[in-house]
C-alpha cells in the first residue's frame, strides 16, 4: 500500500472557486491533460506535510470543488476499489505563507561535521548531527576546526515542502494575472487531495 498527494490551485473569482492548474498537452493521447500544482508519491517524504496542511486546513467534499476540479476527478474515484481517498482538504493560501517565517530561509541550522556534511551533500546520509552555537563554542580550536556552520531543510520535514508549494503557487498566480489582468482573485486555496493506493 502506498500513498499519492496531489494539490491543486483554487481562486476564487465574482464569488465561485475556479481552477487555476495549467493544462499540458500529453503527447501519447494527444490530450490535454492537468497538471497539479504540487505532486508526491512518498508517504515518508510527504507525511509531516500532510499533517501540517490538514491541521491548517478544512475537510471539504467533492461538491465544494471547482468545475475544473470536478472535471478531473469523478466522484465514483473516492469510492473505488483501487482507490481510497482521505478527505480532501481545502488550505488558505495565505495560512500556508504565514508558516514560513519572515527571513528564514532554512529550516535548520548548525555547525555540522564536515566529513558528515559532505557524506549528506552526496546523498549518503538523509540527516546528521549538529551543534548550536553555544555547543560550538566550548569546543577548543582544533575541534572547531572539523565543524562548518550550515543551514539546511530536513527531508522528512514540511517546511521544505511548504517552500516548494509556494514557489509553484506564486508562478500559477504570475501566469493568470498575465492572462486575467482585468479580473480579481478574492480568495486562493490549495485542495490537497490523499489516495491511498492498494
Amino acid at each position: 500500500m502506498s500513498s499519492e498527494y496531489y494539490l491543486h490551485l483554487e481562486g476564487k473569482h465574482d464569488g465561485k472557486w475556479m481552477l487555476l492548474d495549467h493544462k499540458i498537452l500529453k503527447v501519447r493521447n494527444n490530450k490535454l491533460t492537468l497538471c497539479p500544482l504540487y505532486a508526491s508519491y512518498s508517504r515518508s517524504y510527504f507525511d509531516e506535510t500532510y499533517q501540517k496542511l490538514s491541521e491548517l486546513g478544512r475537510v471539504i467534499k467533492y461538491d465544494d470543488f471547482s468545475d475544473g476540479l470536478k472535471e478531473e476527478y469523478n466522484k465514483e474515484l473516492f469510492a473505488g476499489d483501487s482507490f481510497a481517498c482521505i478527505y480532501p482538504i481545502a488550505v488558505s493560501y495565505t495560512d500556508i505563507k504565514n508558516c514560513i517565517p519572515k527571513g528564514v530561509q532554512y529550516e535548520h541550522a548548525g555547525y555540522v561535521e564536515k566529513s558528515q556534511l559532505y557524506q549528506y551533500e552526496i546523498g549518503e546520509y538523509e540527516d546528521f548531527d549538529y551543534l548550536s552555537a553555544r555547543e560550538y563554542k566550548c569546543l577548543n580550536k582544533k575541534l572547531r576546526k572539523a565543524y562548518k556552520f550550515y543551514e539546511w531543510d530536513s527531508s522528512y520535514g514540511w517546511f521544505k515542502h511548504f517552500k516548494e508549494i509556494i514557489q509553484c503557487v506564486n508562478r500559477e498566480l504570475t501566469d493568470w494575472n498575465d492572462i486575467n489582468y482585468d479580473a480579481e482573485l478574492n480568495d486562493i486555496r490549495v485542495v490537497v487531495i490523499m489516495f491511498i493506493v492498494h
